[in-house]
């Protein structure tokens, strides 16, 4: 079921962030399911959004069980004082198929009929890669999670994922369900959606992305 953002008449705040460099990233690999620890910049980007979260008054946290994502969560909640990460499997980073543990430069010279494809079809254009109807699935899944735990009280809330999977945590609420145009995520890049009445108009709300790859590092 779409999420249903009308349910919520006292308004929320939900947070996004991609998680930091890993070394992964710094190396030019393709990561989807695999995994790899934060190199050193990633801690310390991290480390800055941490200190830009202290005092928003976050009172959740859930997290990618990937290494990178968690990680991530773990220096942003210890660095501004937020409650510790809870693992959430909705929100891992897509399969990136038979692009999965290589370089970039690998890619091209192995798969370059595929690549090309990836430039204009992003995943779907990638053998045994995730499918679209399956992250819409998870991210439908993850922002319905959302949407109760701020019905119980828990109103601003902090995801921390990653690259591909911050795509659909937007399109799901842009309505749409392919994968172009993409939206720019950077290492621990911030995102921002608020939800909020309108007083006197019943069930209407308005809904807002204030920030997409907001950087503080």
């Amino acid at each position: 079921m779409e999420p249903d953002f009308s349910r919520l008449a006292n308004g929320a705040d939900f947070y996004f962030v991609r998680h930091g460099e890993s070394e992964g990233n710094r190396d030019n690999i393709i990561q989807g399911h695999q995994d790899a620890p934060l190199s050193e910049r990633g801690r310390a980007q991290a480390e800055s959004v941490g200190k830009w979260f202290a005092g928003r008054s976050v009172d959740s946290v859930f997290a990618s069980p990937l290494q990178r994502a968690f990680e991530t969560a773990s220096i942003i909640s210890r660095t501004g004082a937020l409650p510790a990460p809870m693992a959430d499997t909705t929100i891992k980073e897509l399969d990136t198929g038979i692009f999965s543990g290589l370089s970039t430069t690998v890619i091209q010279e192995r798969f370059p009929e595929e690549w090309v494809r990836f430039q204009s079809e992003s995943w779907e254009g990638v053998p045994e890669a995730e499918s679209v109807a399956s992250l819409r699935v998870r991210a439908i899944e993850h922002w319905n999670s959302l949407i109760e735990r701020a019905l119980e009280g828990h109103r601003t809330t902090l995801s921390v994922t990653h690259g591909g999977m911050v795509q659909w945590l937007i399109k799901v609420t842009a309505g749409t369900a392919s994968w172009m145009p993409l939206f720019s995520a950077s290492n621990c890049g911030i995102f921002h959606f608020v939800v909020r009445p309108i007083p006197g108009k019943g069930i209407s709300y308005f809904r807002e992305w204030r920030l997409i790859n907001h950087t503080v590092y």
